[in-house]
C-alpha cells in the first residue's frame, strides 16, 4: 500500500534505521537475544527460524524433571480420584452441569409436486 506521505517519510529513512539498530542492540542480551529474520520470503524466514531454534536448543541444557517417590504417590492418588469420577456407562467424565432437554421439534411435511409423464 502506497500513499503520498510515504515519499515524505523516505527522507527519514536513515533516522529510522539508526533508531531500529539502537533499539535492537541495546535490548538484545546473551540470555534474551534478538534475531533479525527477513520476512519477505516465507520459506527462507521459516528456514532461518528453524536454524536459530536448532542452534540454540542445546544451550538450554534441558533435562527431564526428577520425580520423587512422594510426588509419584501423589500423582497416583490424583489419577485414582479422576478415574473415580468417570461414569461407568460410557467411560466419559461426569458432567457437573445438569443439561436441560429441549422438546423435540415437530417435523413439517414437505409438499412435493407430482411428476407427470411427458406427452407422447
Amino acid at each position: 500500500k502506497f500513499s503520498l506521505s510515504d515519499l515524505k517519510e523516505r527522507g527519514f529513512w536513515d533516522h529510522y534505521q539508526t533508531a531500529y539498530e539502537k533499539a535492537i542492540s541495546e535490548t538484545s542480551t546473551e540470555n534474551a537475544p534478538w534475531f533479525i529474520i527477513p520476512a519477505d520470503n516465507k520459506w527462507f524466514a521459516r528456514l532461518a527460524i528453524a536454524s536459530v531454534i536448532y542452534r540454540y536448543f542445546d544451550k538450554l541444557k534441558m533435562q527431564y524433571p526428577i520425580v520423587t517417590e512422594g510426588q509419584k504417590a501423589e500423582l497416583q492418588r490424583a489419577k485414582l480420584h479422576l478415574m473415580a469420577e468417570k461414569d461407568d456407562s460410557n467411560g466419559k467424565p461426569k458432567s457437573k452441569k445438569k443439561s436441560k432437554k429441549r422438546p423435540a421439534k415437530k417435523k413439517t411435511p414437505v409438499k412435493r409436486k407430482a411428476k407427470t409423464a411427458p406427452a407422447q
